[in-house]
Protein backbone atom coordinates (compact mmCIF):
# COMPACT_ATOMS: atom_id res chain seq x y z
CA UNK A 1 0.00 0.00 0.00
CA UNK A 2 2.87 2.36 0.84
CA UNK A 3 4.52 1.80 -2.58
CA UNK A 4 1.24 2.48 -4.32
CA UNK A 5 0.77 5.69 -2.34
CA UNK A 6 4.36 6.77 -3.14
CA UNK A 7 3.70 6.18 -6.82
CA UNK A 8 0.55 8.31 -6.72
CA UNK A 9 2.38 11.14 -4.95
CA UNK A 10 5.29 10.98 -7.43
CA UNK A 11 2.89 11.07 -10.39
CA UNK A 12 1.13 14.13 -8.94
CA UNK A 13 4.45 15.92 -8.39
CA UNK A 14 5.49 15.21 -11.97
CA UNK A 15 2.15 16.49 -13.25
CA UNK A 16 2.49 19.68 -11.21
CA UNK A 17 6.02 20.19 -12.54
CA UNK A 18 4.77 19.79 -16.14
CA UNK A 19 1.95 22.26 -15.46
CA UNK A 20 4.45 24.76 -14.06
CA UNK A 21 6.56 24.43 -17.23
CA UNK A 22 3.48 24.89 -19.41
CA UNK A 23 2.62 28.03 -17.44
CA UNK A 24 6.11 29.43 -18.13
CA UNK A 25 5.77 28.67 -21.83
CA UNK A 26 2.38 30.42 -21.92
CA UNK A 27 3.83 33.42 -20.07
CA UNK A 28 6.61 33.59 -22.65
CA UNK A 29 4.05 33.51 -25.47
CA UNK A 30 2.30 36.52 -23.95
CA UNK A 31 5.64 38.38 -23.83
CA UNK A 32 6.57 37.50 -27.41
CA UNK A 33 5.22 40.75 -28.93
CA UNK A 34 7.58 42.63 -26.60
CA UNK A 35 10.49 40.47 -27.76
CA UNK A 36 9.51 41.08 -31.40
CA UNK A 37 9.49 44.85 -30.77
CA UNK A 38 12.96 44.59 -29.24
CA UNK A 39 14.21 42.58 -32.22
CA UNK A 40 12.87 45.20 -34.64
CA UNK A 41 14.51 48.01 -32.65
CA UNK A 42 17.78 46.04 -32.50
CA UNK A 43 17.70 45.50 -36.26
CA UNK A 44 17.09 49.21 -36.87
CA UNK A 45 20.00 50.07 -34.55
CA UNK A 46 22.31 47.57 -36.28
CA UNK A 47 21.31 49.02 -39.66
CA UNK A 48 22.66 52.38 -38.57
CA UNK A 49 19.46 53.89 -37.18
CA UNK A 50 19.08 55.57 -33.85
CA UNK A 51 18.58 53.75 -30.58
CA UNK A 52 14.85 53.45 -29.93
CA UNK A 53 13.42 52.81 -26.47
CA UNK A 54 10.74 50.12 -26.34
CA UNK A 55 7.95 50.83 -23.86
CA UNK A 56 6.84 48.06 -21.53
CA UNK A 57 3.30 46.83 -22.16
CA UNK A 58 0.67 48.01 -19.71
CA UNK A 59 -1.50 44.92 -19.67
CA UNK A 60 -0.76 42.30 -18.66
CA UNK A 61 1.74 43.72 -16.20
CA UNK A 62 5.27 42.41 -16.62
CA UNK A 63 6.61 40.35 -13.72
CA UNK A 64 9.66 41.83 -11.99
CA UNK A 65 12.20 39.52 -13.67
CA UNK A 66 10.90 40.32 -17.15
CA UNK A 67 10.69 44.04 -16.33
CA UNK A 68 14.37 43.93 -15.33
CA UNK A 69 15.22 42.04 -18.53
CA UNK A 70 13.24 44.56 -20.61
CA UNK A 71 15.12 47.47 -19.00
CA UNK A 72 18.46 45.72 -19.57
CA UNK A 73 17.60 45.19 -23.23
CA UNK A 74 16.78 48.89 -23.70
CA UNK A 75 20.03 49.84 -21.93
CA UNK A 76 22.04 47.43 -24.11
CA UNK A 77 20.61 49.07 -27.22
CA UNK A 78 21.76 52.51 -26.01
CA UNK A 79 25.23 51.24 -25.03
CA UNK A 80 25.77 47.99 -26.94
CA UNK A 81 28.09 45.37 -25.46
CA UNK A 82 30.85 43.82 -27.55
CA UNK A 83 29.68 41.50 -30.33
CA UNK A 84 31.70 38.62 -28.89
CA UNK A 85 30.00 39.02 -25.50
CA UNK A 86 26.53 38.97 -27.05
CA UNK A 87 27.39 35.96 -29.21
CA UNK A 88 28.74 34.11 -26.15
CA UNK A 89 25.62 34.87 -24.09
CA UNK A 90 23.34 33.74 -26.91
CA UNK A 91 25.31 30.51 -27.38
CA UNK A 92 25.10 29.80 -23.66
CA UNK A 93 21.34 30.44 -23.66
CA UNK A 94 20.86 28.22 -26.71
CA UNK A 95 22.74 25.36 -25.06
CA UNK A 96 20.96 25.89 -21.73
CA UNK A 97 17.58 25.68 -23.43
CA UNK A 98 18.64 22.50 -25.23
CA UNK A 99 19.70 21.02 -21.87
CA UNK A 100 16.33 21.91 -20.35
CA UNK A 101 14.50 20.42 -23.33
CA UNK A 102 16.67 17.30 -23.32
CA UNK A 103 17.75 17.90 -26.91
CA UNK A 104 21.21 17.22 -28.33
CA UNK A 105 23.54 20.07 -29.23
CA UNK A 106 26.47 20.54 -31.61
CA UNK A 107 29.65 18.72 -30.72
CA UNK A 108 31.41 22.08 -30.48
CA UNK A 109 28.97 23.00 -27.68
CA UNK A 110 29.78 19.92 -25.59
CA UNK A 111 32.16 21.76 -23.19
CA UNK A 112 29.56 24.48 -22.66
CA UNK A 113 26.83 21.88 -22.18
CA UNK A 114 28.95 20.11 -19.56
CA UNK A 115 29.64 23.40 -17.76
CA UNK A 116 25.93 24.21 -17.67
CA UNK A 117 25.08 20.75 -16.36
CA UNK A 118 27.69 21.09 -13.58
CA UNK A 119 26.31 24.55 -12.67
CA UNK A 120 22.80 23.09 -12.52
CA UNK A 121 23.98 20.36 -10.18
CA UNK A 122 25.83 22.84 -7.96
CA UNK A 123 22.87 25.24 -7.88
CA UNK A 124 20.55 22.38 -7.00
CA UNK A 125 22.52 21.24 -3.96
CA UNK A 126 20.42 21.44 -0.83
CA UNK A 127 17.09 21.98 -2.59
CA UNK A 128 14.93 20.44 -5.25
CA UNK A 129 15.64 22.35 -8.45
CA UNK A 130 12.54 23.58 -10.24
CA UNK A 131 12.74 23.32 -14.01
CA UNK A 132 10.06 26.02 -14.27
CA UNK A 133 12.18 28.46 -12.23
CA UNK A 134 15.22 27.60 -14.32
CA UNK A 135 13.28 28.09 -17.54
CA UNK A 136 11.97 31.42 -16.27
CA UNK A 137 15.53 32.59 -15.60
CA UNK A 138 16.82 31.48 -18.99
CA UNK A 139 13.94 33.12 -20.86
CA UNK A 140 14.36 36.37 -18.90
CA UNK A 141 18.06 36.31 -19.79
CA UNK A 142 17.11 35.74 -23.43
CA UNK A 143 14.89 38.83 -23.35
CA UNK A 144 17.71 40.84 -21.74
CA UNK A 145 20.30 39.80 -24.31
CA UNK A 146 20.57 42.00 -27.37
CA UNK A 147 20.78 40.80 -30.91
CA UNK A 148 24.10 39.65 -32.26
CA UNK A 149 24.96 41.20 -35.61
CA UNK A 150 25.45 38.72 -38.44
CA UNK A 151 28.98 38.58 -39.77
CA UNK A 152 29.21 40.31 -43.14
CA UNK A 153 29.22 37.99 -46.12
CA UNK A 154 27.64 35.16 -44.17
CA UNK A 155 24.19 33.99 -45.13
CA UNK A 156 23.29 31.61 -42.33
CA UNK A 157 19.88 30.06 -42.49
CA UNK A 158 17.69 29.42 -39.49
CA UNK A 159 18.36 25.71 -39.91
CA UNK A 160 22.14 26.13 -39.63
CA UNK A 161 21.88 26.34 -35.84
CA UNK A 162 20.07 23.01 -35.54
CA UNK A 163 22.14 20.34 -33.79
CA UNK A 164 23.83 17.82 -35.97
CA UNK A 165 22.62 14.25 -35.68
CA UNK A 166 25.99 12.73 -36.60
Amino acid sequence: MRRRWSGIVRARRERLARLALMEEVERWRRVRPLLEAHLEADEARLSGGSSREIAAPDAPALPADLRRAHDERNAARRDPPAEAEVAERLARLRVHLSVLAGNPSHRQDDPLRLAIQVERLNDGLGRDPSRAEELRGVLAELLATGRSPRPSGSARSANSTAPSRA
